[in-house]
């Protein structure tokens, strides 16, 4: 159950990410953020592999899905 919970936290996080962009944009006065266009994207692509191979049920491609996910969120946030 717990790793639904985390693909349900991450796709919560990328809707609040592309809600934030849409607001950004509307009230930006017609600057927008290259950045923030397809910020949301990223998150969301990794859960969703990562549920896909958590669907799987497979020992092997859990731990993949596991440390892909977990590499990819240090990479980006870890700097």
């Amino acid at each position: 159950m717990q790793r639904y919970k985390t693909v349900l936290k991450w796709v919560g996080v990328s809707i609040f990410i592309f809600v934030f962009h849409l607001v950004y944009n509307h009230f930006g006065h017609g600057v927008q953020s290259a950045s923030l266009n397809w910020a949301w994207l990223m998150p969301l692509v990794a859960v969703l592999s990562h549920g896909v191979l958590i669907i799987t049920e497979n020992e092997v491609t859990q731990r993949f899905a596991a440390n892909i996910f977990g590499n990819g969120r240090i990479s980006r946030f870890g700097q």
